[in-house]
């Protein structure tokens, strides 16, 4: 098959889709995906999930990068807060338990785990495994790899799921055992205790409400802007 590699592919949660609805309101605004697709000259797929976490995002990419790699010059994920969780088809935040799976179902989940230092420690490496993951894919296949995050990544920890140590101390110290190329990664390690930064960080004035974290017509013209001058950092490998 001949390659054609003319498309952007976009990745992410609700701050990533192009529903003009939140919060029962509507908002009209092109979304980051169109923005960054206009700045590269190219048409895009967007597959922003509303709720989704990082694991979604992540089998979703690694899904259409294995099938559409022919299709796909750049790739954007814009990745979302720890806590989330796809369980059988289902968004899951603990933090809200009632709006997603019951509590019990997580819980249940996490029996073998010793409750909870060994389960943050479980979803930060399974978050460090996917993005060295998606290097590799991306590598493999030529693709471009552009990432950054929207939310505060360890933010919104449940009462239940508070570590004897901070969950930071545990990011920084599983950080060390990988070797993750940050050319091409806004904000790594996306956590400013660490030099990090998220949208979430400096999204002043940029979103829709003090109480509606979603960027507004502002915050994703900076998204675009961000993920687009990213594409011209040159790879370390």
């Amino acid at each position: 098959m001949t390659s054609t590699r003319t498309n952007l592919y976009t990745f992410g949660c609700s701050y990533t889709v192009e529903s003009n609805k939140h919060g029962g309101k509507e908002y009209y605004w092109p979304k980051w995906p169109k923005l960054l697709s206009q700045h590269l000259g190219m048409e895009y797929k967007n597959f922003g999930v509303g709720g989704a976490g990082n694991d979604q995002i992540f089998y979703h990419a690694v899904n259409e990068i294995v099938h559409n790699h022919n299709d796909i010059d750049t790739v954007a994920i814009l990745w979302s807060a720890m806590w989330r969780f796809w369980v059988y088809g289902k968004n899951f935040n603990p933090t809200n338990p009632n709006e997603y799976l019951d509590y019990g179902v997580y819980t249940h989940l996490l029996k073998e785990f010793e409750y909870p230092n060994q389960a943050t420690k479980f979803q930060i490496n399974c978050f460090l495994k996917n993005i060295t993951t998606l290097q590799k894919l991306c590598d493999d296949y030529n693709i471009k790899l552009l990432q950054w995050c929207g939310t505060g990544l360890l933010e919104y920890a449940p009462p239940q799921h508070k570590p004897n140590y901070s969950i930071m101390e545990q990011f920084e110290e599983e950080l060390e055992k990988y070797d993750i190329d940050d050319t091409n990664i806004i904000g790594w390690p996306f956590v400013p205790e660490l030099g990090g930064m998220t949208f979430w960080d400096i999204n002043k004035d940029m979103t829709i409400s003090e109480e509606d974290s979603h960027p507004n017509a502002k915050g994703h013209e900076l998204i675009a802007r961000y993920f687009y001058e990213n594409t011209k950092c040159e790879s370390k490998g």
